[in-house]
């Protein structure tokens, strides 16, 4: 059950000895009542379906180019499944078309589902995460430790990868009719990669335990336990665990080189099925493009947290908990990447941009925290002949599966769709709502500027914060903020990062100054820090070196690079970093300032033909340039990868 991280979006199984069910002390089950998709908004609907067209052309050519025979795509957005569509062929040798409601096996995508088992009974009081994970399957005692100050194997780190059985995706895969009598035997002085709860080492042979271990505390077979805790309260209705449980015929055919040739258009053939027997709980669900869909909805639709009723076969906050990235994931110790010269990257270039990602591995997910997006969730898939890919930005309601019936096969449509998405708004920085006190801080501070009063700062800064300065130069700061910008008024929405954190800007006669706060603890919190960014509109000088500049990406010319830029600029290398930008954004014009301190140095919105940037410039005393940055537009809602 590969996690085919070579081919993820953004870079990417009855107890032999005596047991039951089980009580421990916990909370109380949450009883949920039936869960359904939500609905997408009206407007962001209409935008999504102007997209349609081109999302469809976009499908069509990589399930062509990539010289696969079928291809599901299926999106969630806004909570709601929006797209399920087929592309190509799903059995090749009867020509028959791949659909939304091929059924399909999911691979590894199945250990989410287990992982959400597991703290179903977590939440109902019937297991711990963190206690000797023998006492539910006594045979995982019987492992040889790796070292004598090894500890016990707790079901944390079944769940993260991280308890120290080796990596064994080769062996998993193909492990046929594995019986829980063969793992128990397996398990019986099993050699350890590693001392456990150190690291990330991706293990089938763990989930078969966790999965076992959902069997005896359930006191159901685990294919029962998780269709009914799982499957049913989502309305998966076409969902099973066997090619066997679907109508002839309809299951997709995988597909693969011959004699492993991974080149894509090498002849292929049909993979042989894989029956993964007590290693079901890792890799053996079987499903469709809009069935899986209703599972990625679920996921996306446990934020925010927020005061409504529970539904659905888990609790919100365990949905959460599931995506958090529990331990450092690496692919680095896969035997296929040691054949290389050097680690895989965490960074790179890739259309003129650095591309980084911090991955961690949940339970039964990854997280990854990238250039683009500060919170995206995903897990791969892979049997012989089969991939699934499945990716979410659950803050932002979206989500996408993609299924593609040959094994060798590769895409980017997870990303490339994304990115269209974040183009035409749809992908929205989350709304935060503000506890009171928070939401009345921006007016308050606009009070202050207006009209000072001692005794009104007092009651909204904590005590402690003149420990830092005192009230004498916290007034006069507030003085000078209005004698060098004049007039200012509140401009736009604040945005809060969080319940008690968050920033606005006012607009002044004289340029702008952007506040940031955050409140201190307490039943009634007031601001414990206040910070603030001043903008003055850019000189004279600042604004011709900004034109210049631009003029110098759209045609360089020697002449007008000395006589921009000071006298010991290494102009040649000025030259090479202008011609990269102008290859990548094409020809720009500036729209607005976004930022400058007024005198030294400006940053420019630029308007482009194939790509929006921002370009910095500074300039010395004499106007002429001494940097020129561009970069492109830094978003609120995600990470900045670099300066």
């Amino acid at each position: 059950m590969r996690t085919h991280a070579f081919f993820a979006s953004l870079f990417v199984f009855l107890g032999v000895a005596a047991g039951c069910s089980q009580s421990i002390s916990g909370p109380p089950a949450t009883p949920l009542g039936h869960w359904q998709p939500s609905k997408l908004a009206s407007d962001p609907r209409a935008k999504f379906e102007r997209l349609v067209p081109e999302l469809d052309k976009l499908f069509a050519d990589d399930q062509r180019a990539s010289h696969v025979p079928g291809m599901g795509v299926g999106i969630v957005l806004g909570g709601e499944i929006v797209y399920a569509k087929g592309f190509g062929l799903r059995d090749v040798e009867r020509k028959r078309p791949f659909e939304a409601d091929t059924p399909f096996p999911i691979a590894s995508v199945t250990k989410s589902f287990t992982a959400m088992a597991i703290l179903r009974l977590r939440d109902e009081g019937k297991l711990d995460l963190d206690v000797p994970a023998e006492r539910y399957y006594p045979p995982l005692g019987r492992i040889a430790r790796a070292t004598r100050d090894s500890p016990a194997i707790t079901l944390r780190m079944l769940l993260s990868h991280s308890s120290g059985m080796p990596e064994d995706n080769p062996w998993g895969d193909v492990t046929e009719h594995f019986t829980e009598q063969d793992m128990a035997k397996l398990l019986d002085g099993a050699a350890m990669s590693r001392a456990p709860g150190v690291a990330y080492e991706y293990s089938n042979l763990a989930w078969g335990v966790i999965g076992r271990i959902v069997e005896r505390v359930s006191g159901m077979p685990l294919r029962d336990a998780i269709r009914r805790m799982v499957f049913e309260p989502l309305g998966m209705t076409h969902t099973d665990w066997s090619p066997s449980a679907f109508a002839k015929g309809t299951v997709a055919v995988g597909y693969r080189g011959r004699d492993r040739n991974e080149d894509m258009t090498a002849s292929r053939e049909i993979a042989p099925p894989a029956e993964l027997g007590v290693l079901d709980s890792a890799g053996s669900i079987h499903t469709t493009v809009r069935d899986l869909l209703r599972y990625v909805s679920f996921h996306v639709s446990a934020w925010p947290a927020r005061d409504d009723a529970e539904s659905g076969p888990l609790r919100r906050s365990s949905v959460r908990e599931m995506q958090q990235g529990v331990r450092a994931s690496s692919s680095n110790e896969f035997v296929r990447v040691l054949t290389l010269r050097s680690p895989m990257p965490m960074a790179r270039l890739q259309d003129g941009h650095l591309k980084a990602d911090a991955g961690a591995y949940g339970f039964g997910l990854f997280s990854h925290r990238t250039c683009e997006e500060d919170f995206y969730v995903e897990h791969a898939g892979g049997l012989p002949g089969y991939i699934t890919l499945m990716g979410m930005l659950p803050q932002k309601g979206f989500g996408m599966v993609v299924f593609l019936n040959d094994e060798r096969a590769g895409t980017r449509v997870i990303s490339r769709t994304m990115n269209r998405l974040r183009e035409a708004g749809l992908l929205a920085a989350p709304r935060v709502e503000p506890l009171p006190a928070m939401a009345a801080v921006p007016g308050a501070v606009d009070q202050l500027m207006t009209n000072w009063n001692d005794a009104r700062a007092r009651d909204l800064l904590e005590p402690t914060f003149f420990r830092y300065q005192s009230i004498d130069a916290f007034r006069e700061r507030f003085a000078r903020l209005t004698r060098e910008h004049g007039t200012c008024r509140l401009e736009g929405e604040p945005r809060f990062v969080n319940r008690m954190r968050g920033r606005w800007q006012v607009a002044c006669e004289r340029g702008s100054i952007t506040f940031a706060a955050g409140l201190g603890p307490g039943s009634k919190p007031r601001v414990q820090a206040l910070e603030m960014r001043e903008d003055f509109p850019p000189s004279a000088a600042l604004r011709r070196a900004g034109e210049a500049s631009v003029e110098m990406l759209g045609r360089w010319d020697d002449n007008g690079a000395a006589a921009l830029f000071a006298k010991d600029a290494e102009l040649a290398r000025v030259k090479k970093a202008f011609t990269q930008l102008a290859a990548v954004h094409g020809k720009c014009s500036i729209e607005r300032a976004v930022e400058s301190d007024g005198a030294t140095h400006a940053t420019f919105a630029l308007t482009c033909a194939d790509a929006p940037m921002e370009l910095t410039v500074a300039v010395d005393p004499t106007g002429h340039a001494t940097e020129v940055t561009g970069r492109p537009p830094r978003s609120e809602g995600a990470p900045n990868c670099a300066e």
